[in-house]
């Protein structure tokens, strides 16, 4: 079945009117939620090498004598 050019970008505006915004919705909501998921990734990472940073010798003495 053979459609003409008219016939294709009719069929093309009628898609787009019927699924056009739930498709721009999608990709939306999808984009969101991936950079969101990044971003809480990257946040937990910093969180994690801010926790696992060595302490400074000289808070590491909790004696009150000095090292030797």
């Amino acid at each position: 079945m053979n459609r003409t050019d008219e016939e294709e970008i009719e069929l093309l505006k009628r898609v787009w009117s019927e699924y056009g915004k739930p498709a721009v919705y999608g990709v939306a909501i999808t984009m969101a939620v991936i950079f969101g998921y990044k971003a809480y990734q990257k946040h937990q990472h910093e969180t994690a090498s801010a926790a696992s940073c060595p302490v400074s010798e000289s808070a590491g003495n909790h004696s009150g004598r000095p090292d030797g």
